[in-house]
């Protein structure tokens, strides 16, 4: 029953909020029987809660006083405003310091292993260098000698390394999720993990509506991390066939 309580202080942040209606809306749609009343509840205090949120009267004034971050973001198009939002995620996702996608690349060497599949080796080529770019190319993100993965350091140029940089993170996330679908067996754990990998590039990006894009830290980061690391938890599963007596688990059940 503690759920209850939490849930609606959990969806008093924007990213808890989408990654918490989007798990229990999938989770009713995927298996609407079990325990249906329990995770319906559930869903309509965080949809609640999170509508309280997004329509709360001081929204627009937080707005105007972020803005000293970001003057011109008013003026920015929506392309702008995206490419800034995959920018925040893509510095994450490649950066050296970040664990998680590395556990998610040996994960999927693992699930591979031993297993033939066609264009395998072309797939943990780009699902693997493009989790560990910003340790091969780091002498590309390097400006007076330190390390910047986003190109809101970018002194001089265009960027065009950036650019590649995101060409070659969408092939990582292409290319894994290829290699799950190739790899994985149980339909439940697929589609879960696919649901929890977009949910953590979408969240991570959605920093970038805000004019504090840049200036939010590893705390808005945080959320992504968290949905990322039940993504390396399927993974584990999938690999390790933990727990062996279970055939088939479906992820997507809640428990009351």
């Amino acid at each position: 029953m503690l759920a209850i309580p939490m849930a609606l202080i959990a969806s008093q942040s924007e990213q808890v909020g989408i990654s918490i209606t989007t798990i229990l809306a999938t989770s009713l749609i995927w298996e609407f029987k079990d325990a249906k009343y329990y995770r319906s509840l559930l869903f309509l205090i965080v949809i609640t809660g999170f509508v309280l949120l997004l329509t709360a009267p001081g929204n627009y004034v937080r707005l105007e006083s972020e803005k000293i971050y970001m003057p011109e973001f008013s003026d920015y198009s929506f392309l702008r405003k995206t490419l800034n939002d995959f920018d925040v995620f893509n510095a994450h996702y490649i950066d050296p310091a970040n664990l998680y996608p590395k556990a998610i690349a040996a994960l999927i060497l693992l699930l591979s292993t031993g297993k033939r599949f066609e264009l395998k080796r072309t797939a943990l080529i780009l699902a693997i260098g493009g989790i560990l770019q910003g340790s091969l190319f780091s002498h590309l993100f390097t400006n007076n000698s330190i390390e910047h993965y986003s190109i809101y350091f970018l002194s001089s140029g265009v960027g065009l390394e950036y650019f590649f940089s995101y060409t070659l993170s969408i092939a990582s996330l292409i290319s894994i999720t290829y290699i799950m679908k190739r790899t994985i067996k149980d339909s439940s754990a697929f589609y879960f993990g696919i649901l929890l990998l977009l949910l953590h590039a979408g969240i991570t990006t959605l920093v970038g509506l805000s004019p504090t894009t840049y200036e939010s830290g590893s705390r808005a980061l945080f959320a992504g991390d968290i949905v990322n690391l039940i993504f390396i938890c399927v993974l584990f599963r999938c690999v390790t066939g933990w727990p062996e007596e279970v055939k088939s688990t479906n992820f997507l059940k809640v428990d009351s």
